[in-house]
């Protein structure tokens, strides 16, 4: 009985020490952060931006690539073995001469041979050694549109992150509300309890206050569930594991005026990166027919060769070979400008992709301004709605104490005015989203930050 008691005490003992250390570990799982912070955040864990880090390092290579293409070239080559037989150029085989005007013989043994060749590019893709040919320019231009893309996908995590970020915050304040009108709601039902345990009210009026109760509950409840679901979105949003706890600040006050909406489009024409990625995707296709056309001109290099040869008897044999090898390419049966007309007709199509994006950015900028405005107007109303129902509210009450009003009449308008107040919390946070969202997609405008 006494080892029982001494495993028990022991166990016991474990669990108060490791329940502060769990305790520690999620306190320690959870993120605390404003909205900055957050993007911030995104920006170093979200695997869309990784992908497009590695894109952009693949972009830096392949400059590197052509313009190594250029440059000269050193080779060894070697090979050692075992020979046998005669040789088998068509030459010797129908005169039974080598090229030499040696007669075929049998030989037979053993063999080494090296060969060290140079070659330097003087004429290549219709540029001369030392200047900047098509094909290292397209590389160049792929660089700069993998940059401007890289931005352009911080810009739309952004968009994302701050989205998430605003329901997170609906949501709690949703939860402060819908806790406030239960507190509110289970105070009236005590009040309409003891009024019916008097015989004052009549047992229809006690089950509308049980209803309120019970409907304020599942709101509750139903909140804070959601709360939980947009906590595991922002996360998601983040590029973390949605396990994380996502514990946010709430926003500042959006400034009191939006810029001309002029502005921002000239501004966004100038400075969007999705724009400045595409122009330089028209810039890709346009060099890309240049170097395709460039394959026409003559190639010319500068190549030097040396070689020798042993038999293992001491006796090598050597050559050296130094030449200028010109190619000139005379008729391709229409292959060369059958492929320009292809990039050709891909830089037509980017051209009008790029000119349709313009297009809907410039909607989406006069939308968002639009829904900022209307945004503001619809939080202006409700404020007014919500200081009608409060007024409502006090008189029914005051009505009620009196006994000119049932309690059903009061509790409808603390209803009305929770849903007044839920709104203009989600009009206030959806006007700062909107006012957030322009900012980032106009790519100019700098107010503080919501």
């Amino acid at each position: 009985m006494s080892e029982c008691r001494w495993l028990l005490a022991l166990l016991l003992s474990l669990c108060a020490c490791l329940v502060p250390l769990l305790l520690a570990a999620e306190e320690a799982r959870a993120i605390h952060c404003d909205l900055q912070a957050c993007i911030e955040m995104a920006f170093a864990n979200h695997p869309v931006l990784k992908a497009s880090e590695a894109r952009q390092a693949a972009a830096r290579s392949q400059v590197d690539v052509r313009v190594a293409e250029r440059k000269p070239t050193l080779e060894l080559e070697g090979e050692s073995g075992y020979l046998s037989g005669q040789s088998i150029s068509p030459f010797a085989a129908l005169s039974g001469f080598t090229q030499e005007g040696v007669r075929q013989q049998n030989v037979a043994g053993g063999y080494y041979q090296a060969i060290v060749g140079l070659e330097v590019p003087l004429l290549k893709e219709g540029t001369l050694v030392g200047q900047t040919s098509a094909s290292v320019r397209q590389a160049e231009f792929k660089v700069s549109e993998e940059a401007w893309e890289n931005r352009a996908l911080r810009l739309q995590v952004t968009s994302t992150v701050a989205a998430a970020y605003v329901a997170v915050l609906k949501r709690l304040k949703a939860v402060q509300i819908n806790a406030e009108v239960l507190s509110a709601f289970e105070a009236a039902y005590q009040l309409a309890l003891a009024k019916f345990n008097q015989h004052l009210i009549s047992r229809n009026d006690l089950l509308v206050a049980e209803v309120r109760v019970a409907t304020a509950t599942r709101d509750l409840s139903v909140a804070r569930l959601t709360f939980r679901k947009d906590q595991r979105a922002l996360a998601s949003a983040m590029g973390l594991d949605q396990a994380s706890t996502m514990e946010v600040q709430d926003l500042q006050d959006s400034p009191s005026s939006l810029p001309p909406m002029e502005r921002l489009l000239a501004l966004a024409r100038q400075t969007h990166p999705e724009l400045k990625a595409r122009q330089f995707r028209v810039s890709e296709g346009t060099e890309e027919v240049s170097r395709i056309q460039s394959e026409r001109y003559p190639a010319l290099s500068l190549k030097a060769q040396y070689g020798a040869v042993d038999a293992f008897a001491g006796r090598p044999s050597d050559q050296w070979v130094a030449a200028v090898k010109v190619k000139v390419p005379i008729f391709d049966f229409g292959l060369i400008r059958s492929k320009a007309e292809v990039a050709r007709a891909k830089v037509a199509e980017q051209e009008k992709l790029l000119l349709d994006f313009q297009r809907s950015l410039e909607y989406t900028i006069a939308e968002l301004y639009v829904h900022v405005q209307e945004l503001e107007a619809e939080a202006t109303l409700i404020l007014k709605q919500i200081e009608q129902a409060m007024e409502a509210v006090r008189l029914n009450q005051a009505m009620f104490q009196q006994d000119l009003l049932p309690l059903s009449a009061v509790l409808d308008a603390e209803a009305v005015l929770q849903k007044l107040q839920l709104a203009l919390s989600d009009a206030e946070y959806d006007q700062k989203l909107a006012r957030y969202q322009l900012q980032v997609v106009s790519e100019g405008w700098e107010p503080k930050a919501p």
